[in-house]
């Protein structure tokens, strides 16, 4: 829900899925306002709020820490692709069942 609460109107949000060995990697990929850099090693972590505001949206900031958390249970990673004012990709890898 992050990418369509903060892609502007006119913008895009694409989601594909692939396979990576014996990872499947889904990605969701934004025209947002991206996430500064300096944010960045922070924007899973609970309550912590990087994002751009101007649009009106606010959250608790456990949206991706939540994530994150059940990803991690599930033996998988997430992480983050972004540069202010181009937009983000998020990443959620999890592993194959045998």
């Amino acid at each position: 829900s992050n990418a369509t609460k903060f892609t502007p109107p006119r913008g895009r949000v694409a989601i594909g899925i692939r396979r990576d060995g014996n990872r499947l990697i889904t990605q969701v990929k934004d025209t947002g306002p991206g996430i500064a850099k300096f944010h960045q090693p922070w924007v899973f972590e609970a309550f912590y709020g990087a994002s751009d505001r101007s649009n009106g949206s606010t959250g608790s900031g456990l949206g991706l820490a939540i994530a994150k958390a059940l990803t991690e249970l599930h033996r998988g990673s997430i992480w983050l692709d972004s540069q202010e004012g181009k937009g983000s990709t998020f990443y959620v890898a999890l592993p194959l069942g045998q």
